[in-house]
C-alpha cells in the first residue's frame, strides 16, 4: 500500500483497504478506522467514547449542514463527557487528519488522471500560536516564504522529521500517517498548480 493509499485508509466507510482510499467528498469519515486511531492516540479514551467521538465527526463533517469546531467540540464535550481544552484537541487534531486525508486522496486522483508527478508545499499561519513544526516547514517548502515545493513522500519525510525533532514541543511524528504532525496543527499542505 503507497503513502497515499495509507494516508486516505481512514476515510470512506468501505472496509476493503483497496477501496478505502477512493472515497468521495461526499462520505469522509470510516467510522471503524477512525475509532482505532483515537483510542490509540488518546489513552484516556476508550473504545466506546472513541466511537461516539468518531459518530459525532462523520455526522458533523460528512452531514449537510455546516458545522464549525466549536459547534463539534461542544458536541463531543457534552455527548462524551470530556472536558474542554480536551475535546478541543481531539477535534482539531481529528479535523485536520480528516480533511487532510481527503484533500490528498483528491489531489492523488487529480495526478494520476492528468499524469503529472505533483510538488506540494505547506501553508500555514504565523503568529503567536504557530508551531516550530510549521514554521519550519512553511519556510522550507512555501515558494512565497522562499522555499521549495516537493514530492508528497519528500514532504511527508519533512513533516515527520520536524514532528521528531520537536517531539519535546508536542510533535507527533507516530501520527504522519494521518497528517497531524504535532498537536492542534493548523497547517494546510498544497498542490502547485500544474504540478
Amino acid at each position: 500500500m503507497g503513502l497515499l493509499d495509507k494516508i486516505t485508509g481512514a476515510l470512506s466507510d468501505d472496509e476493503s483497504e483497496s477501496d478505502s482510499s477512493e472515497s468521495t467528498s461526499d462520505e469522509q469519515v470510516n467510522i471503524e478506522r477512525r475509532t482505532e486511531i483515537i483510542t490509540e492516540h488518546y489513552g484516556e479514551i476508550d473504545r466506546n467514547q472513541a466511537q461516539r467521538i468518531a459518530d459525532i465527526l462523520k455526522n458533523t463533517i460528512d452531514g449537510d449542514e455546516k458545522f464549525t469546531f466549536d459547534d463539534i467540540r461542544n458536541e463531543i464535550e457534552e455527548s462524551v463527557g470530556l472536558s474542554r481544552d480536551f475535546a478541543e484537541r481531539i477535534v482539531q487534531n481529528e479535523h485536520t487528519s480528516i480533511q487532510m486525508s481527503r484533500r490528498f486522496g483528491d489531489y492523488k486522483r487529480q495526478v494520476e488522471e492528468m499524469g503529472l508527478n505533483g510538488e506540494y508545499y505547506v501553508s500555514a499561519p504565523t503568529d503567536d500560536r504557530s508551531h516550530p513544526v510549521e514554521i519550519e516547514a512553511v519556510e522550507e517548502t512555501n515558494p512565497f516564504e522562499g522555499g521549495d515545493p516537493l514530492p508528497i513522500d519528500e514532504l511527508h519525510d519533512l513533516l515527520k522529521s520536524k514532528a521528531e525533532k520537536y517531539q519535546d514541543e508536542g510533535g507527533t511524528p507516530e501520527r504522519m500517517d494521518h497528517w497531524v504532525p504535532h498537536e492542534k496543527p493548523r497547517l494546510s499542505i498544497v498542490r502547485m498548480p500544474g504540478s
